[in-house]
């Protein structure tokens, strides 16, 4: 059986390194930076980056049991979403 799906598969190098990284960078290390507005995603909405021995992580909050919690960026954005979010928002401590 076949399944069709309306998304094309694309090789190649997607790590987070434009504008997000490089914004968060420009602060200090470990630092919590807060977006001024959050990015919805389909697990909930981006609050927050922080950058802790060259790993960026964002602060997911969702619904129900959830609650808020802290992960990789580069499982939670795609570069795409990366540049739009750091384009729109500012980050303050």
């Amino acid at each position: 059986m076949h399944v069709r799906y309306p998304l094309a598969a694309v090789a190649g190098d997607f790590t987070l390194q434009p504008e997000l990284v490089r914004r968060v960078s420009r602060e200090a290390q470990g630092t919590t930076l807060w977006a001024s507005r959050p990015l919805a995603i389909s697990q909930g909405r981006l609050i927050a980056v922080r950058l802790t021995e060259g790993r960026l992580t964002v602060r997911l909050v969702s619904g129900g049991d959830q609650g808020s919690r802290w992960l990789p960026a580069e499982v939670m954005l795609t570069p795409w979403q990366a540049d739009a979010w750091a384009a729109s928002s500012e980050f303050r401590r």
